[in-house]
């Protein structure tokens, strides 16, 4: 687990339960596994072999 910064409020494990069966009970969303977490860390910022266009701004 990285370094909490000062003052991070770590929910209880009653709230955590709560927040979990919120996620569950919500077809929209779905909790993201450590699989889901590694595949979008693939997904990043531009390395630099695409150049970036500048964007025009009409005067």
């Amino acid at each position: 687990m990285p370094k909490l910064k000062q003052g991070t409020i770590v929910p209880t494990q009653e709230e955590d339960e709560a927040i979990n069966h919120g996620i569950a009970a919500d077809q929209d969303t779905c909790e993201l596994g450590a699989a889901d977490f590694k595949q979008m860390k693939k997904i990043g910022p531009p390395t630099g072999d695409v150049p970036q266009e500048k964007p025009h701004i009409p005067h």
